[in-house]
């Protein structure tokens, strides 16, 4: 019960989850999940957004998305995470879940909203070739926030330009 053995406890812990979680990642649904958020649209749009994000926003900015992970680490933005990966009030929330998807069923519109981010990324990250005309096609798990009459009131769709000529297509609270 000395001072190694809290050490040795925590590294066997962590192994066993490995051990026992890691597959998981690598078959069905979850296999299917990284896949996804592997493929050059999603992880390519999340460097693009980020990058330029960082680069033409201001430094005080603060935004709300869904993918918290490389954007929020290179903005630097004070983040809210529609899906509670880093919002712990909505990652508390008592959800049922129907499609199995760790970490992508936990949402709460209302409150994203109610923070009033600077920033609103619809549609995971949308980069298109030319500025979008029309709406983003929202996620389901963002119904909430676009269908809020506050978002409806207080928020419009804009652009920013991204490397390789394309475009981020997002929401701004209006000034």
């Amino acid at each position: 019960t000395g001072w190694l053995s809290r050490p040795r406890g925590a590294l066997i812990t962590a192994l066993v989850l490995m051990v026992v979680l890691l597959p998981a990642s690598f078959v069905g649904k979850e296999r299917r999940l990284v896949a996804i958020h592997m493929q050059e649209a999603n992880l390519g749009g999340w460097f693009l957004a980020g990058d330029a994000m960082a680069g033409q926003l201001p430094a005080d900015a603060t935004i709300a998305l869904g993918p918290a992970g490389y954007i929020p680490f290179i903005t630097g933005f004070q983040t809210w995470d529609f899906y509670g990966i880093i919002e712990p009030t909505i990652a508390h929330q008592k959800v049922k879940f129907t499609q199995g998807y760790a970490g992508h069923e936990k949402h709460d519109g209302d409150y994203i909203v109610s923070m009033r981010p600077d920033y609103i990324l619809i549609g995971n990250v949308d980069i298109t070739d030319e500025p979008r005309q029309g709406l983003i096609r929202p996620h389901i798990r963002e119904f909430d926030i676009v269908r809020n009459k506050s978002f409806q009131a207080e928020y419009e769709q804009i652009y920013l330009p991204v490397k390789g000529g394309k475009y981020l297509n997002m929401f701004r609270r209006k000034r």
